[in-house]
């Protein structure tokens, strides 16, 4: 280190250039050895000057482009190291050998790795619902065509208790896990709310689809209020398309209508 820090006003923002600078010198030490002696003796050859001012040109040449294919990782692993300190995502660094540069890679690769792991968990944790691992209504994004809601919940939290409340939600998820496609995403929007955008559906058949979704949960309930199943109302809207709602909100809005005119109407129906 002393030798490190007593070289730092030598391009001191710039390392590999006093690297260079050291190689450079050190390279030139044996033309020097020739000049200083010739000087000594009072006498110079040409014939000798020339082959060694040649061989040290070659020679400061090969050792540059050496000393810089050396220094390649360490280069790599600097400014990859700079940009995880940012924040940002750093693909994949290259692998080194067993050597301290390739320690060094290593050990910036597993800094990355860690920021990578982080910010796809932030991202994870930005879009889900950590109770029921559906998207929250912030991953829903613009996805948005049909609407489910709970008959009744709040008596199961009243009466049960907000762990079984808690319970039934995650029911309820798996249940539209269960009957949707890969395809297809649901969120939840929020308390006993659900949405759901069907791709590639018209209302007739996303609507059979929440049929079974409500049949397989009254099948098997999320919970039993007063010895009944909990049940659920839904709405659906067209999002896109030449009669569909131009924009998410618009889908949402219409969707919520139909949503309370089938509550209005009878609990558990989905409206025409």
């Amino acid at each position: 280190m002393r030798f490190y820090c007593a070289t730092r006003r030598v391009f001191p923002r710039h390392y590999i250039l006093r690297i260079f600078l050291l190689c450079f010198v050190s390279v030139h030490l044996p033309i020097l050895a020739f000049a200083g002696t010739m000087a000594w003796l009072g006498t110079w050859s040409w014939a000798v000057f020339w082959p060694i001012l040649l061989a040290t040109v070659l020679g400061t040449g090969a050792a540059i482009l050496g000393m810089a294919g050396l220094l390649k990782p360490i280069a790599i692993a600097t400014e990859q190291l700079r940009r995880v300190q940012r924040g940002e995502m750093v693909e994949r660094i290259p692998e080194g050998g067993p050597d301290m540069a390739g320690q060094l890679l290593a050990a910036v690769e597993l800094a990355a790795q860690a920021t990578r792991e982080r910010v796809e968990k932030v991202r994870s944790l930005a879009g889900s619902d950590p109770l029921t691992g559906l998207r929250n209504r912030r991953g829903l994004n613009e996805r948005l065509q049909a609407v489910l809601d709970c008959d009744r919940f709040k008596q199961v939290n009243d009466t049960l208790g907000h762990a079984a409340g808690d319970r039934a939600l995650r029911a309820i998820a798996g249940g539209i896990r269960a009957h949707t496609r890969e395809a297809d995403t649901a969120a939840r929007w929020g308390g006993d709310e659900f949405v759901i955008y069907f791709a590639d559906l018209d209302p007739d058949a996303a609507g059979q689809v929440l049929v079974r979704i409500r049949d397989a949960l009254h099948q098997q309930p999320a919970a039993l209020i007063d010895d009944r199943p909990l049940g659920f109302s839904f709405g659906l809207a067209r999002l896109g398309g030449a009669q569909g709602h131009r924009d998410s909100n618009s889908a949402f809005d219409a969707a919520d209508r139909d949503l309370y005119r089938a509550k209005q109407a009878c609990r558990g129906a989905i409206p025409a």
